[in-house]
């Protein structure tokens, strides 16, 4: 009878399975991490804590209909913002081209270089003034960008501390922390100062034919790449070489602590040593969440500034397309410089957020083993 009963059992299981998920609770207190605030509307509704758990449970889900809906009217809106200054500068070119028309006329080269200046003079201005605000957003989102950072690694590294990651914790954590803050000082100190200086020589050396300094500013520009490019490598290489090293470590150090409550603590040490390590397990569970949360939040951050910054892209680039022409080759340059400098904050952005994110991927995949 107890044969049949336990067949008749399994038979049941066999033919209908059940899944058993536990629902991992992570403690809120460790994770009350506040976004920064920024004119950003796709951060507006985020909340640190509700994408950890989800991300924890498997219950993150990204609709791609909605996502692109998002990213396309944000393009579109920031592109049809950016049409005032558009028109500003395709009316002060088209003046420019009357004018040289009337002086190839009537023969008056005073009249035309005068009005010339003072057009290149306003449409300067007017760039100026959109190269102040997109470097602003630069810095500001950066800025963002390492404060979020600086606030999840120690949790981070309190989780992967918490899941036997001893070694990859105290190995990351001076990485994490150099790379927020370096990459921070070299922002602030270097590359938004070379920005500006580069934009600036631009501008003059487009309003005289000779002499030129447009050596300058494109030399200027190819240092800034290169330092921002150089930056992100060095702390991407330092990782990856404390990635290979420390899983080996702590893969030793927590092999040794399962044998030491096997073997040394009689009857309950085999329980013991399961309970550790289930306890790890939970730990490295929610330290995978909470840095895929980091990278998942870092990406939506920087998107919204860059679709700002490419749509101003777009519109001098556009610009300069329509001026060429039927305007003076100056007016067209300056144009030109004005999103070759824009190319330039958007490389920050980008540089700055896939440091982190790379830097934070490699952290979580040199803390997964074990």
């Amino acid at each position: 009878m107890n044969k049949r009963f336990l067949i008749a059992v399994l038979t049941f299981i066999c033919l209908f399975p059940t899944v058993v998920h536990a629902e991992i609770t992570i403690p809120k207190d460790a994770l009350d991490i506040q976004i920064p605030a920024s004119d950003n509307v796709f951060t507006d509704s985020l909340d640190f804590y509700a994408i950890a758990s989800a991300l924890a449970n498997a219950e993150f889900k990204i609709e791609p209909s909605t996502l692109i809906e998002k990213i396309t009217s944000a393009l579109f809106g920031e592109l049809k913002t950016g049409m005032g200054i558009f028109f500003t500068v395709l009316s002060l070119a088209m003046l420019c081209a009357i004018v040289s028309a009337m002086q190839t006329s009537f023969g008056k080269d005073g009249v035309n270089d005068l009005v010339f200046f003072i057009c290149y003079a306003l449409a300067a201005v007017a760039c100026i003034k959109a190269l102040q605000d997109a470097m602003t957003l630069t810095s500001r989102t950066v800025s963002d960008v390492y404060t979020l950072t600086a606030k999840v690694s120690p949790v981070l590294m309190g989780f992967a501390f918490a899941a036997g990651h001893v070694s990859a914790a105290a190995l990351f954590k001076p990485v994490l922390y150099s790379c927020v803050y370096i990459m921070q000082y070299i922002l602030k100190y270097f590359i938004m100062p070379g920005i500006g200086f580069a934009a600036a020589i631009s501008i003059v050396s487009n309003l005289n034919t000779s002499p030129s300094l447009t050596n300058l500013s494109n030399t200027a520009g190819g240092i800034i790449k290169s330092v921002l490019g150089a930056s992100a490598a060095l702390f991407v290489a330092i990782s990856s070489i404390y990635g290979f090293v420390a899983p080996s470590i702590d893969a030793i150090t927590a092999k040794t602590a399962k044998l030491a409550a096997n073997t040394f603590i009689p009857v309950v040490g085999g329980a013991m040593g399961d309970a550790i390590e289930l306890a790890g397990a939970s730990a490295k569970l929610i330290k995978n969440s909470v840095g895929a949360s980091l990278i998942v939040i870092i990406i939506v951050m920087s998107a919204y500034p860059l679709l700002k910054l490419a749509a101003l892209l777009i519109i001098f680039r556009f610009a300069a397309a329509l001026t060429e022409p039927i305007t003076d080759k100056r007016f067209t340059s300056l144009i030109n410089s004005v999103a070759d400098t824009l190319q330039l904050t958007v490389a920050a952005v980008t540089l700055s957020s896939l440091t982190v994110i790379v830097v934070t991927a490699i952290v979580i995949a040199a803390t997964q083993g074990g």
